[in-house]
């Protein structure tokens, strides 16, 4: 449990060096850091750099590349686009079943792209059948530099400022998903609860001084960034809920997890079962959780 903590900890912490941690189960390492882009985008360098180290131990090497299709496919492109892979390597991933944004992201490569996204009837493929319209710094980053999302996602506060000095913005205003984004969530979130999703704390503690305020749909995307910083900063009673020990546990942060154990919030028989869903291929780390809080 330790060393998970510990892994966590440098992964969504303020560390600015991620390093590949020794004596721990490297498969769980893994999982953990093709991930961590989606919640700390800021952090995606350094994971490509850490996927460019693991990938030179060829008995991990096809393992990291299909976690990194499924989970993060911006890792592979970014890989690609250092010339750590070429498409020969890739392309055998751009075949299976589910990997229509990897497609997207090498659809130069492949002669029948234009057949293929007419075939599909996916999310991804209704949105990015105009791919080849996009840039390649919106398929890096999902959105232009120069947009306001772009600002709450990367943490951009001097660019954030600059937009709200030239307007006003209203408090239910929306920040939109770009379509190289990674899952299934509504098309937009207010501006706050987009800033607390990517756990952008400068962005988001300038939206607060600009009168914007927390509410309990906030705070849970909050929850959902992991952010120790913002979780403490904005934490009222009355944004408790039964769904908090839903999201940490499918986000994995044990940190806010040990947390709300700590202060019992909301533990009994159904939660337990909540982690036991979320964690099911990890029976050390649901071990050591059921052993210290329940034995």
């Amino acid at each position: 449990m330790e060393e998970i903590l510990r892994i966590e900890q440098m992964l969504y912490g303020e560390e600015s060096i991620i390093e590949i941690p020794s004596g721990v189960n490297i498969d769980y390492f893994v999982d953990e850091i093709v991930k961590l882009p989606k919640f700390r985008p800021f952090r995606l360098e350094s994971v490509v750099d850490v996927c460019i180290q693991l990938c030179k131990e060829e008995s991990l090497r096809n393992s990291i590349i299909l976690k990194c299709t499924k989970t993060c496919p911006v890792i592979i492109y970014r890989m690609y686009l250092k010339n750590e892979l070429t498409f020969e390597d890739i392309k055998v991933y751009t075949e299976l079943k589910g990997n229509g944004l990897l497609i997207c992201y090498f659809h130069e490569n492949i002669p029948n792209f234009e057949s293929i996204i007419k075939r599909k009837s996916m999310k991804e493929f209704r949105v990015l059948r105009k791919t080849r319209g996009f840039s390649d710094l919106i398929k890096l980053y999902g959105y232009d530099p120069l947009s306001i999302e772009y600002c709450l996602k990367y943490d951009d506060r001097d660019t954030l400022n600059d937009f709200l000095s030239i307007q006003t913005y209203d408090p239910l205003a929306q920040a939109y998903w770009s379509p190289f984004e990674w899952s299934n969530k509504p098309k937009s979130y207010d501006l706050l609860s987009f800033a607390g999703y990517f756990g952008a704390v400068n962005s988001f503690k300038l939206l607060l001084l600009n009168g914007f305020s927390v509410n309990a749909h906030v705070f849970n995307n909050i929850v959902c960034s992991g952010s120790l910083d913002l979780f403490h900063s904005c934490f009222q009673s009355q944004f408790l809920n039964y769904n908090l020990i839903s999201i940490v546990s499918e986000f994995c942060h044990l940190s806010l997890l040990e947390y709300l154990f700590d202060h019992q919030i909301w533990i009994n028989h159904r939660d337990v079962y909540v982690l036991f869903f979320y964690w099911n291929d990890s029976s050390s780390l649901c071990s050591a959780i059921w052993s210290s809080k329940y034995c």
